[in-house]
């Protein structure tokens, strides 16, 4: 901020160009170059200068390391009528002779050099040169600085230089989450709002709760809702509240604090956190899939599932290694399809369950004994999963094709479970098509199948 103030009061410039860094030519490990860019997009347009400061994404159309001389000499060839000036620290000239092809940059284009404390030499080396300009000197931090600030928590004195704008963002990216210095708030503390807190505050996160009725386990009860503190904001409320919740909480957002937020609806995009997104935060969905029960392990070794902008993809994955669940992005699409995909193979499967065992009770097996064999027995068949696919690991008459066994399958639903027969049927040809039956085959079930 302190470079571009003194670069937009130079008579001699009309616009700012912000090139990120697309890969680092000495191999330096870097914050995602989208999550840079929306970092720096949001700092601009806080502080009104969307005008003419501008965000230029040269770098990202690059294959290999990125070198300031053939970026300039990309967007030279493409504004040509242009005049560009670089603007680099007195630290970067210290290092010039590692510079790729640095003499004949400055042959080409002027260098405004703005002074940094300890590289006093380099400037007085190069300032009688036709193209170095010095500039003020810069403030006494570094990037390298504030990160270990953010890093260990600190309240230090160099944060003050993080704008307010994005200072949330920046702090949850480089937050040591290891060392519990995540500040995570929840929404709901419902069964899942308990596994994430339990979990969290397992981890050593600090986490913060809210639960519309109070129950005596959070932080903060009843209406109207309000922001709480915390970087990072998990929304675990039921999924038809969540866009009113959203709406009401991002009313009461300081301009200082923008959160990432997350929820936990697995058929629900990220649009419904618009209201947030709209106030400069990052916003996505981080499911769980997994069952829970409110307990602190419920979600060791789970899956969960990530979407939205990548600053908040990225945090997913990081609240995913917290609580010992693995972590994968959902691709864009329909994500009714995704959350119909696993109601199917895991809700539908209580009820199938539930049915078997109303049928074992018809003909004198107990509920209790009836729910232990049915356990047993798809136990067993989940177990084999783990193995080997789905369509390898079925076993029984559909495995072996066996019509006469299905035949008495059929009469004896048509008798007495009626109700019962359309899932049969509608399984059984969904179970012929996985083990890839013939044609033949296909017709002769079919023609055994009451509705067909």
């Amino acid at each position: 901020m302190f470079t571009i103030t003194y670069l937009l009061g130079r008579d001699d410039i009309d616009l700012v160009w912000l090139v990120p860094t697309g890969q680092h030519v000495f191999g330096k490990t870097m914050t995602p170059l989208t999550v840079r860019v929306e970092l720096l997009q949001a700092a601009i347009n806080a502080q009104g200068w969307s005008d003419r400061v501008q965000v230029v994404q040269e770098e990202s159309e690059t294959d290999g390391p990125s070198r300031t001389f053939d970026t300039l000499t990309a967007l030279q060839d493409r504004f040509n009528r242009d005049r560009f000036l670089l603007v680099l620290g007195a630290d970067n000239l210290t290092e010039r002779d590692r510079w790729y092809r640095f003499e004949e940059l400055v042959q080409r284009w002027r260098v405004i050099v703005l002074g940094r404390p300890g590289h006093e030499k380099a400037i007085d080396e190069c300032r009688s040169e036709d193209w170095c300009s010095v500039g003020p000197t810069l403030p006494s931090i570094s990037s390298t600085s504030v990160r270990r600030a953010l890093s260990h928590g600190q309240n230090s004195e160099i944060l003050k230089w993080v704008p307010d704008s994005i200072r949330t963002q920046v702090s949850a990216l480089y937050e040591d989450t290891s060392g519990g210095h995540l500040h995570i708030s929840i929404y709901g503390l419902g069964s899942l709002g308990k596994s994430l807190s339990y979990a969290l505050t397992n981890a050593g996160s600090k986490v913060t709760t809210w639960n519309r009725t109070d129950r005596g386990h959070s932080d903060f009860a009843g209406l109207p809702i309000k922001a709480m503190p915390g970087s990072v904001w998990l929304i675990c409320v039921r999924d038809d509240a969540i866009e009113s919740v959203c709406k009401q909480l991002a009313e009461t957002i300081p301009h200082t604090q923008k959160p990432i937020v997350l929820h936990c609806a697995g058929r629900l995009g990220s649009d419904v956190l618009k209201a947030f997104a709209d106030r400069g935060c990052a916003t996505g969905v981080f499911h769980p899939l997994q069952a829970v029960r409110g307990r602190a392990d419920d979600l060791q070794n789970s899956w969960c599932v990530g979407h939205g902008q990548e600053l908040a993809v990225k945090m997913g994955r990081q609240i995913a290694g917290l609580v010992g669940a693995h972590f994968v992005v959902r691709p864009s699409g329909e994500p009714a399809a995704y959350h119909a995909a696993a109601v199917l193979a895991a809700n539908f499967t209580t009820t199938l369950l539930d049915t078997g065992i109303d049928i074992f009770e018809s003909f004198g097996i107990s509920a209790s004994d009836g729910q232990a064999m049915l356990h047993q027995l798809v136990a067993g068949t989940v177990d084999n999963m783990t193995k080997i696919r789905p369509r390898d690991a079925l076993t029984g008459p559909f495995a072996r094709k066996d019509f006469k066994t299905i035949e008495a399958h059929i009469r004896v639903l048509k008798t007495s479970f009626d109700d019962v027969l359309p899932v049969y049927e509608a399984l059984a040809l969904k179970t012929a098509s996985m083990r890839n039956w013939s044609s033949e085959e296909m017709n002769r079930l079919r023609a055994i199948l009451p509705s067909d």
